[in-house]
């Protein structure tokens, strides 16, 4: 009987447990980003590709501001782009991932900010919602245009 009981302590205190939930939401994607090409001459055009994908094996629906990018420079210095902290997407539909779906989202970027930026080689970097949600950095360089 006393090994019943603690079968039955030992199931109701299991029940009791949280689950270990998978991966949701922002967490479960994997974001890369690069530029095509990765070598720009400053003020001509490149193509920011920035992938997202599920990396679970069950759907995934995120409330997401529009992912975007930012370059930074060697002292951690925002060049380029967009860094901001955080945003609010009322109102917006979610984004819906199958198990192990990507979703690519290209940009245009002429290798300046306001004005031309120094040549030299930048780390560049794909985000969605905020930036603790960024890709690994890519490296981009930036050539000085022909004079």
């Amino acid at each position: 009987m006393r090994r019943l009981s603690w079968i039955g302590v030992t199931l109701v205190i299991a029940a009791c447990q949280e689950a270990t939930s998978p991966r949701t939401g922002l967490d479960a994607l994997r974001i890369s980003v690069r530029a095509v090409p990765d070598t720009v001459v400053a003020g001509s055009p490149a193509d920011i590709l920035l992938t997202l994908t599920n990396t679970t094996g069950h759907a995934v629906d995120i409330y997401s501001c529009p992912a975007y990018f930012w370059v930074q420079g060697s002292k951690g210095d925002l060049v380029s782009g967009s860094r901001t902290g955080s945003c609010v997407a009322i109102g917006l539909p979610p984004l819906h991932f199958e198990p192990g779906e990507s979703r690519l989202l290209r940009y245009t970027w002429f290798g300046a900010y306001t004005e031309a930026m120094l040549p030299g080689t930048y780390a560049l970097y794909g985000w969605i919602n905020e930036d603790t949600h960024a890709s690994p950095p890519a490296r981009v360089t930036v050539q000085a245009p022909a004079p």
